[in-house]
């Protein structure tokens, strides 16, 4: 049986998503590495109990769920970044928010009411 591969967590291209499933997928087919999936899989729900799977062979999170709450978890690798205000495997977020939202406090801006990730380094920045 083939272990499960999926990229729930940044799937927000569906196309670059697919193309980049299909790229690992290729990689470890050559080392005789069979895996399933769905390219890319639809949104599990709960991630973390997506990625404790025992099933799950490769799977992508941010560092804050992998470093408090996934010990059982090893990292494989890395993605590095070519965005601008990204160097290597070090990337920032942006928040975009309308004039009249400028006043909000971060956690607001979250579905929920707060912001999932209880340490967040933010840079407030203003443009013109």
């Amino acid at each position: 049986m083939a272990e499960r591969m999926t990229f729930p967590m940044y799937a927000i291209h569906r196309q670059q998503t697919q193309a980049l499933w299909q790229a690992v997928q290729s990689l470890l087919d050559e080392r005789g590495v069979m895996v399933a999936g769905d390219p890319p899989a639809a949104d599990p729900g709960d991630l973390l109990a997506h990625w404790r799977q025992p099933t799950l062979l490769l799977s992508q999170t941010c560092g804050y769920p992998l470093v408090t709450q996934l010990p059982e978890v090893q990292t494989v690798g890395c993605f590095h970044y070519a965005a601008p205000g990204c160097e290597g495997r070090r990337y920032r977020s942006l928040l975009v928010v309308r004039e009249a939202d400028s006043h909000r406090m971060l956690g607001t801006f979250w579905p929920s009411g707060g912001v999932q990730c209880r340490a967040l380094a933010v840079r407030l920045q203003r443009t013109a």
